[in-house]
């Protein structure tokens, strides 16, 4: 029996995308190895705390509930787009 190759197709607004061919640009953000850019700080993860309540698995909580902070332009978490140049904020479903 020959060997199918993984397809996945979207249409969205009259226009057909096949992602199973799309190329992974995501880089891992948290760690050393972070992408860091313009002298600003790496990504920062810390659980969530409240009072004498602490949401991490490690201190004994059933979730993990992290606080995420990171700069976009430095961190290496975003693409480049017509937001930049625009002035307002767009997001990737308005534009196809």
């Amino acid at each position: 029996m020959p060997q199918s190759s993984p397809q996945c197709i979207i249409t969205f607004n009259g226009r057909t995308y096949d992602i199973a061919t799309a190329a992974d640009i995501s880089l891992h953000v948290g760690g050393p190895e972070s992408p860091r850019a313009f002298g600003l700080p790496p990504a920062s993860f810390s659980p969530f705390a409240y009072g004498d309540t602490t949401l991490s698995v490690e201190s004994g909580a059933p979730l993990q509930c992290e606080i995420v902070t990171i700069a976009p332009h430095a961190n290496g978490t975003h693409t480049e787009c017509v937001g930049h140049l625009a002035g307002r904020g767009y997001t990737v479903n308005t534009l196809m």
